[in-house]
């Protein structure tokens, strides 16, 4: 039984989200930690964007199992927006386009987290080579 054009979108879009979530909970729960040890033992000044991943990444780190439900109530959420909705319909344009607007807003605090921690890296990177 070959699966519908709707569904095999709603998989693949489910899919590329949960990636990116998966992405950014690693991201915060190993990379941010590390570079947060690595900047208590250079003691350097952090921006205020750094400082504020640093918190996120820690209440996460904490409070991991809060987030299990929210994700897979999102999971489930966003599978059936994509695999029902409109299913007589041809026209895929308007769920492409809410994949996309969903994997950018998940990409854009991926994206905020490597800045705020790899630019205060740059300086001690700097710091070190001279």
């Amino acid at each position: 039984m070959a699966l519908s054009k709707h569904a095999r979108l709603a998989i693949t879009g489910t899919a590329i989200h949960l990636g990116l979530v998966s992405c950014l909970f690693v991201e915060f729960v190993s990379y941010v930690p590390g570079a947060k040890r690595t900047f208590d033992e250079f003691g350097v000044t952090l921006p205020w964007l750094t400082l504020v991943v640093i918190r996120k990444s820690n209440w996460i780190s904490e409070y991991w199992w809060t987030l299990v439900p929210i994700v897979f109530l999102f999971t489930i959420t966003q599978y059936a927006v994509l695999a029902f909705t409109d299913k007589d319909s041809n026209r895929v344009g308007l769920k492409v386009c809410w994949i996309a607007a969903i994997a950018v807003l998940l990409a854009a605090p991926a994206l905020a987290t490597a800045y705020a921690i790899e630019a205060p890296l740059l300086m001690v990177r700097e710091a070190m080579a001279r």
